[in-house]
């Protein structure tokens, strides 16, 4: 959500990219430090976006991922371009985070 700015500039000059997004529907360690500050979460949340969306908006290619379950059985994704703007939009659950900061950082 920070970068989508960068997205822009690399279509706009084209830049050969491509951006793997790992959309948690938030900006989770900032939202992680507001909790264990006891503080309220303010402005670290959104509804779920389409970042695919936006980056085919600007005139990437783009795929949206779920989860591994939602992939067996089904075919493959559509092979990313070998040059030029691509974006992959894999979205995941941020609930094992605060477990994952804690074993890290102590």
């Amino acid at each position: 959500m920070m970068c989508v700015g960068e997205l822009a500039t690399a279509v706009q000059y084209g830049a050969d990219v491509t951006v793997i997004v790992f959309n948690d529907g938030a900006l989770s360690l900032i939202d992680l430090k507001q909790q264990q500050r006891g503080m309220k979460t303010a402005g670290v949340r959104w509804p779920s976006s389409d970042f695919a969306a936006v980056a085919r908006g600007f005139g990437a290619a783009a795929w949206r991922v779920g989860d591994a379950r939602g992939l067996r059985g089904r075919p493959p994704l559509p092979p990313a371009p070998r040059r030029g703007r691509a974006l992959i939009d894999v979205v995941v659950d941020p609930s094992g985070y605060a477990a994952q900061l804690k074993a890290s950082r102590g």
